[in-house]
């Protein structure tokens, strides 16, 4: 066991053992995980809290092929394409596996169903065998022709549905001979659809980005800017940044985090605890990381062992997030600038885990602190950084909140500390896209002047 593992084993013996039950909820994580020898599962996993459950176990070990997962919020449960041992382990079919472990099959036998792409209206766009086509709400594939009517047969390796464009986003790694490919470099695509969903509207267009080694995406997820991030694999170490930020309306990618780890198995931006998250494979563990960090993250513990325990990269994600509402949020969370760590190097997380709308309820989060620690959470309406406590401050006086917490768990471990505060949202509709800024602060000996900062939390109220 390598000292990573030695020490992620020790920060969840003190993580609480409940598990995560109940209805699916936004900001959760499913990912596989190898539960006993040729016994793989799926696990729901809280972010904030670290705790888990199975939500199916007797997959095939070795069945997880590109965008062969995703959560649906229409039929409220996880659609999967892989093999299940009550079935059978060597025919594979379309799963709706649901929170409270019911499983509904929804057939399409050996059709090679990947990049899944529901749209939350009962729509999920995919691919069938390397044909795009659309399960409708009857759960009937319908093909998807282009503006000539003919077969779309594109290659991509991951697939999201874009609204305000009513286009779908693809990816697709290095080695495929296709428009816009080239040696070393991924592609972006973008597939415009007439207004009932049923066709292209338009020819497809793509962008392309020079990783500088072969590579292939492992997840597309939107981050709360309006663009989505992009998370790669790559058999080079150290070389190539990790994590992209793609445009749906230019298709321009642009650096965004860059991993020390070549080999990941999935990655997302997580609203839960305001970073993006990845699955490295190296240990199987799940890292953290802020715009423009560089390195091995910030180590998110989790009270189950997750990964299935392999080695060598491809483009088949082991991961995704769950977005029960995510499209109906009219409001926005933005995570910006960088905090500064505190015991162990660990570096406290703020994130929101509500959509921030007029009339509800802002709910934050602060996690990866010491346990027990003091800390508080404070609202601004301006910001601009400034040294502070060692760190980078971000909120401008006044400060017109603050909210003390006391981080859970006992002991003063690291990185499991965790607190929350729930802040009323009026009613008024002058609200509607006024920006308040957040920043947590924990009381640490072994920080820099005995504070850890988080980075900044830009909330725009929808």
């Amino acid at each position: 066991m390598t000292a990573t593992r030695t020490c992620a084993a020790a920060l969840l013996l003190a993580l609480s053992a409940q598990a995560q039950t109940g209805p699916f909820a936004d900001g959760e994580v499913l990912v596989r995980g190898n539960l006993i020898a040729f016994d793989y599962g799926l696990w729901r996993v809280n972010l904030t809290t670290g705790e888990a459950d199975t939500v199916v176990t007797g997959l095939l070990p070795s069945y997880s092929k590109s965008g062969w997962i995703a959560y649906d919020p229409w039929r409220e449960g996880v659609l999967a394409y892989t093999s299940w041992a009550p079935v059978g382990m060597f025919s594979a079919r379309l799963y709706l596996f649901r929170a409270d472990k019911t499983v509904t099959q929804l057939g399409f036998v050996g059709e090679k169903l990947t990049d899944l792409a529901p749209v939350g209206d009962g729509r999920v766009y995919l691919r069938r065998d390397g044909v795009l086509h659309l399960l409708d709400a009857s759960n009937q594939l319908v093909p998807i022709p282009d503006a000539a009517g003919q077969p779309v047969d594109i290659a991509a390796e991951h697939l999201v549905y874009h609204a305000p464009s009513n286009s779908l986003i693809g990816a697709t790694g290095t080695g495929y001979i296709q428009p816009c490919s080239a040696f070393n470099q991924l592609v972006v695509h973008r597939l415009p659809l007439t207004a009932d969903g049923l066709a292209l509207s338009g020819p497809p267009t793509c962008q392309t980005w020079n990783h500088g080694s072969s590579g292939a995406p492992v997840g597309l997820d939107p981050l709360p800017d309006g663009g989505f991030l992009m998370t790669i694999a790559g058999g080079v170490l150290l070389a190539d940044d990790r994590m992209v930020r793609v445009d749906p309306w230019t298709l321009a990618v642009t650096p965004w985090a860059k991993s020390e780890f070549n080999d990941l198995d999935g990655g997302f931006w997580s609203q839960a605890i305001g970073a993006a998250v990845v699955l490295e494979d190296k240990d199987d563990l799940l890292r953290a990381y802020q715009k423009g960090q560089q390195g091995p993250g910030t180590l998110v513990p989790v009270a189950v062992s997750i990964g299935e325990n392999t080695s060598g990269w491809s483009s088949d994600n082991q991961m995704i997030d769950i977005e029960v509402g995510a499209d109906a949020c009219a409001g926005s969370v933005i995570a910006f600038g960088q905090g500064s760590s505190g015991k162990a190097g660990v570096v406290p997380l703020l994130g929101a885990g509500t959509c921030p709308e007029v009339g509800g309820t802002l709910h934050l989060t602060l996690g990866n602190g010491v346990a027990g620690a003091t800390a508080v959470i404070a609202l601004s309406a301006a910001s601009a950084p400034y040294p502070l406590f060692g760190g980078t401050g971000y909120l401008l006086p006044p400060l017109f909140a603050t909210y003390p917490l006391t981080l859970s768990g006992s002991g003063a471990s690291a990185a499991i500390g965790f607190g929350a505060v729930s802040i009323p949202i009026p009613s008024v509709a002058a609200l509607t896209g006024l920006t308040v800024f957040a920043q947590g602060a924990v009381v640490d000996a072994a920080a820099q002047e005995g504070f850890a900062l988080t980075a900044g939390l830009a909330v725009i109220i929808g």
